[in-house]
């Protein structure tokens, strides 16, 4: 279980990786300041593979303040994100969000509604390779 009350993005990262690398995936951190827009990791298994861009935030206090300033998603990102979501039906793309209260997961297409509407941060239990495939399917 990861306590997610306790992390910054670093930490987040890093949980999330334990979880994913105990449950036999195969996890590749990028961390290139030169090739921008490239996402956090990338997951695979057998089955399917993901990019994924990482994120850690405070959510705002209100809950109808939009989330997306306090995500930090540049548009080389968000560009990347959508490109890689659209290839074979075996790879998905999109932002895992992580906040002291929670995470979600978005599929690349729906990045900007999310970040430009209501905060709504809906999972509270570990964030698992499994579940953010389910995630970036709907």
């Amino acid at each position: 279980m990861i306590a997610l009350r306790c992390f910054d993005e670093g930490g987040f990262q890093a949980a999330f990786c334990q979880v994913a690398v105990r449950r036999g995936y195969f996890v590749q951190k990028f961390q290139d300041s030169l090739a921008l827009g490239i996402p956090d990791l990338y997951l695979a298994s057998p089955d399917h593979a993901m990019w994924l861009e990482l994120k850690w935030c405070d959510l705002p206090k209100r809950p109808s303040t939009p989330i997306g300033p306090r995500a930090h998603l540049s548009g080389m990102q968000l560009a990347w994100l959508s490109k890689a979501h659209r290839r074979p039906e075996s790879v998905r793309a999109g932002l895992l969000l992580g906040t002291p209260a929670g995470w979600a997961c978005i599929p690349a297409p729906g990045i900007p509604a999310f970040l430009s509407g209501p905060c709504q941060v809906v999972r509270t239990d570990t964030p698992t390779p499994e579940a953010l495939w389910g995630a970036l399917g709907a």
